[in-house]
């Protein structure tokens, strides 16, 4: 079963961070630069419980507007 994820337009921080994504390498593994990534740590998380499966049932993504 395929599963699918849409980012709408008004995820601001997510749409940034996916321009300012690096990786790191300086390291000898795959590993992400620690900087401009709350947004994409939030996705990955959502995609390796959620879309995997690990969390039953339906789902409800929220945000709120920063000040």
């Amino acid at each position: 079963v395929g599963s699918e994820m849409c980012i709408r337009d008004r995820c601001k921080d997510a749409l940034r961070e996916f321009s300012l994504y690096q990786w790191d390498n300086s390291l000898r593994r795959d590993a992400p630069k620690k900087e401009n990534d709350h947004a994409m740590d939030d996705i990955r998380y959502f995609v390796s419980t959620v879309l995997n499966g690990e969390e039953p049932g339906g789902v409800c993504a929220l945000a709120v507007e920063r000040k």
